[in-house]
């Protein structure tokens, strides 16, 4: 049948009507009004400055309304993991303002001064502001998800004593703490933390002052903290944050 696209039980209906799967946004955290930013926003990955999830900080400063979007005065960026071959098309939505998108080297590069971005999108293809897709949003989630195979974190939230993880005195004076990543992280992640945390172990807590990672996989980490005073061997143990609301442990596999 020439010209028609057979459904079952309909017959057919003209190429026309039959809508086209849109084209995919090759952004992660594109969605300035719903953003990821478990470092908080304009929070650094380890020494490097970030606006949110997987954009670089580049210079200036951000700052963020829920719904609203996010006020950029400077510039940011996204390293793309595979970036596209052949013609592209990039696309930045303004709630006020202005802001200028580009793509080369793998990068996507956004600068405004005082603009407050709404989303971004980067397509195979050429398109036109004629042309241009309708922006879809991917939902928090999915975003989440997508964002944690480059940075990790487990954070306090100020209300006491927080949980990090359960682990196993491995010697009278060091204990290990496993890990396990919700989403296999891109890479072996780099360990980072920021805030006071303590070991309870014997029915007490015991101050800590370094800790470190001998992370072997992108599945899991183990956190190794030494110089643990009156434990012993084999005792259970747990890592706790203080109740400062200001403490975190991240894992950065970002690119």
């Amino acid at each position: 049948m020439q010209g028609m696209v057979p459904l079952s039980g309909f017959g057919g209906v003209p190429y026309s009507a039959v809508r086209k799967a849109a084209p995919r946004n090759l952004l992660d955290n594109s969605d300035f009004t719903n953003l990821v930013a478990q470092a908080d926003i304009g929070g650094n990955h380890g020494t490097i400055p970030y606006a949110a999830d997987r954009w670089i900080l580049d210079s200036g400063t951000v700052s963020y309304e829920a719904g609203v979007g996010l006020t950029l005065n400077g510039t940011i960026r996204q390293k793309l993991e595979f970036p596209p071959t052949g013609e592209t098309s990039a696309f930045v939505g303004m709630a006020s303002g202005e802001a200028s998108i580009s793509f080369a080297d793998g990068e996507v590069t956004i600068t405004s001064s005082g603009g407050v971005l709404k989303w971004a999108a980067l397509y195979s293809g050429v398109y036109t502001a004629a042309t241009i897709p309708e922006y879809h949003p991917k939902g928090y989630g999915a975003e989440l998800a997508e964002c944690r195979r480059y940075y990790y974190t487990i954070k306090s939230d100020g209300s006491g004593y927080a949980a990090y993880a359960a682990g196993t005195m491995n010697a009278a004076s060091s204990a290990y703490f496993p890990v396990l990543f919700p989403i296999p992280m891109r890479a072996i992640p780099t360990l980072s933390y920021s805030g006071s945390f303590r070991v309870y172990v014997n029915g007490g807590g015991r101050s800590i002052t370094d800790m470190g990672s001998n992370a072997a996989s992108r599945y899991s980490a183990r956190i190794v903290i030494q110089n643990i005073s009156s434990a012993v061997l084999g005792q259970a143990c747990e890592l706790q944050s203080n109740n400062d609301g200001t403490a975190f442990i991240a894992f950065s596999a970002d690119l």
